[in-house]
């Protein structure tokens, strides 16, 4: 008679990146650590289906099982530069993949997956429409990191954006359907069916100053903040077709590469 042995995971991690959604073995980094060992980080395991495993974290074995859960932090970075770091705090074990993810971004990833942010040197796929903005804030010019930019079309949610530690911010997103032409306007009347109006929301924190990687529950938590087209004005909306368009702030003000935000 042979014995067999199973062996299991605390925790399975599949990660959405919606610009490429296989991101190859060789690109992105997890690892994982218990509060109990700051620093001691174990690296998650890459599976044949792209997925990452967390094995085992030797100084919990025998203090965890199904009807006791320990949260631990889980890094994700990527040295190629495709998406930015990010951080969240799953509980293990877990019997199935991770995606506790908050509400606010539940929309942009499939079930069982978690979300990323494109990273600012990124190259935009063909076709699709790209903003780009390095953010400032107004009253000191101080770099803008970790902040969030929400593009909406109508109530549907295109992307989320997330700046850099640099305060660079990339969001891009296939192009929706052609615009249709309102019955009532007149046929001599110009309309560009491949240019749409998007909303703008901004999301930010001055607690995210620092290179530190933020957390998804500290990027859910943050405040609406003001960006400005000009003096004095919000920009909450922008129109644009595909390829790349660059927001920044009114051209009449100094530094006007930068889009400033009020925070």
């Amino acid at each position: 008679m042979t014995d067999s042995v199973t062996l299991g995971s605390l925790l399975g991690i599949q990660l959405w990146d919606p610009w490429a959604p296989s991101l190859s073995p060789s690109s992105v980094r997890v690892r994982a650590q218990h509060s109990l060992r700051p620093g001691r980080w174990q690296t998650l395991s890459r599976s044949a289906s792209n997925c990452h495993v967390l094995l085992s974290i030797p100084h919990l074995v025998g203090r965890i099982d199904a009807s006791h859960q320990e949260q631990i932090l889980v890094e994700v970075d990527d040295p190629e530069r495709r998406i930015l770091p990010l951080r969240f705090e799953p509980l293990v074990p877990c019997d199935t993949f991770w995606f506790n993810v908050p509400a606010e971004f539940s929309n942009l990833a499939p079930a069982f997956h978690v979300p990323t942010f494109a990273h600012p040197a990124r190259t935009c796929p063909a076709g699709w429409i790209c903003l780009r903005a390095d953010l400032r804030r107004e009253s000191d010019e101080t770099i803008v990191p970790w902040a969030l930019m929400e593009v909406r079309l109508g109530s549907d949610l295109m992307t989320i954006g997330m700046s850099s530690n640099a305060g660079s911010i990339t969001a891009a997103f296939p192009a929706p359907p052609d615009r249709i032409r309102p019955a009532s306007m007149p046929s001599s009347e110009p309309f560009d069916t491949k240019r749409w109006i998007f909303d703008l929301t901004f999301r930010w924190s001055s607690a995210r100053i620092g290179n530190d990687s933020p957390s998804l529950t500290d990027l859910a938590s943050m405040p609406i903040v003001a960006a400005l087209s000009a003096p004095s004005t919000q920009l909450t909306t922008l129109e644009c077709s595909t390829g790349e368009t660059i927001m920044s702030t009114s051209s009449s003000l100094a530094n006007s590469s930068f889009l400033l935000i009020q925070a």
